[in-house]
């Protein structure tokens, strides 16, 4: 991995990947503006710092690939992503996710903590295995395949959507379901990660949702908007679905707050790629394809015009070292920077 060179007149040096480490800090989401337009709406990252102090950028941001204002690329400013980086960690997520509803594990843990456990759990307890069930994956990209891998190795049979079938070694014994309302009506578990686009907007809604069987439990750690909220939570009380697992939600971090009343709601604060290891990674390449936009080379993950992997997350990186970027939430009072 390079190293990050800064220039000679910036405010900060980082001589070691030791010293890049040191940096990463979680922040406050914050709206970048350049050349005092705003260009992207940035949930928090990891690398915050890194911008701030070598360069004097204030640009901060995690998000996602299709929440790039399109004003960003009308002002030259070249955007690149950590690719696969995240697959693993966001895999795991969903299988806790997949657990921890099935097995009632928030309800369980409010009988526990009550001091109420006194002979046998009660019924409302009594979970679901996952052995024989049929898990519908909507999505099968990285993450689908890789949340697929590890739920066969706890027995479940894999059934997908995609826009194209995998190959049978890309997806093991996995059935394919050209029309997704065909994949709902066998989905036992239902597990989301597709990109949110026009097609995939508000997909689990009133009608999409009755398709699936009785009982079925949904998990999402894909883009928040994929289910209206209003129709899962109307499906939830009404017990056609029993679960719901979810890491990302629609209007996140304004959540409904009828999900916290719920006890078969299993949730998570969108923490599926929060471990050391990812967000290590993510600042890592993130930094390595700053110092490739600085050095005036191509940075190694640039996002084009046909990026859309649900996965993809992109770090704004200055397209012209003669561009201005500033913030514009006035933290400090900063002065835009000249690059």
């Amino acid at each position: 991995m390079s190293h990050l060179v800064p220039r000679s007149d910036a405010p900060g040096s980082l001589q070691s990947a030791e010293q890049r480490l040191e940096l990463v800090r979680p922040v406050v989401p914050r709206t970048i503006d350049v050349k005092g337009r705003r260009a992207v709406h940035a949930a928090p990252h990891a690398a915050q710092e890194i911008f701030v102090d070598p360069f004097g950028l204030d640009v901060r941001g995690q998000f996602f690939v299709e929440e790039l204002d399109v004003e960003a690329k009308l002002l030259g400013i070249r955007v690149a992503y950590t690719p696969g980086v995240l697959t693993d960690a966001v895999a795991d997520e969903t299988i806790l996710l997949l657990l921890g509803a099935s097995r009632h594990a928030y309800g369980a843990q409010q009988f526990l903590r009550a001091g109420e456990w006194a002979h046998g759990a009660p019924l409302t307890l009594v979970g679901r295995q996952l052995t024989g069930k049929v898990l519908g994956t909507f999505g099968m990209g990285r993450i689908g395949q890789a949340v697929a891998h590890r739920a066969r190795a706890l027995g479940m049979q894999i059934h997908y959507t995609n826009p194209s079938r995998l190959s049978d070694r890309a997806a093991p014994g996995a059935v394919f379901h050209q029309d997704p309302l065909e994949l709902l009506r066998v989905s036992e578990f239902l597990s989301l990660h597709a990109p949110a686009t026009p097609d995939t907007h508000h997909f689990l809604n009133a009608k999409t949702l009755a398709l699936l069987p009785r009982g079925a439990i949904v998990i999402k750690t894909a883009r928040g908007d994929l289910i209206r909220d209003e129709d899962l939570l109307a499906a939830l009380d009404a017990s056609t679905i029993a679960a719901v697992g979810l890491d990302v939600f629609e209007h996140e971090p304004a959540i409904d707050p009828r999900y916290f009343s719920l006890k078969n709601a299993f949730l998570t604060p969108h923490l599926a790629a929060v471990t050391i290891e990812t967000q290590t990674l993510v600042g890592m390449l993130a930094l390595d394809n700053i110092d490739a936009v600085l050095g005036h080379r191509d940075a190694p993950s640039l996002v084009t015009d046909e990026t859309s992997d649900s996965a993809r997350r992109p770090t704004v990186v200055p397209g012209d070292c003669r561009g201005r970027v500033r913030n514009s939430a006035a933290s400090g009072g900063r002065a835009p920077a000249h690059i």
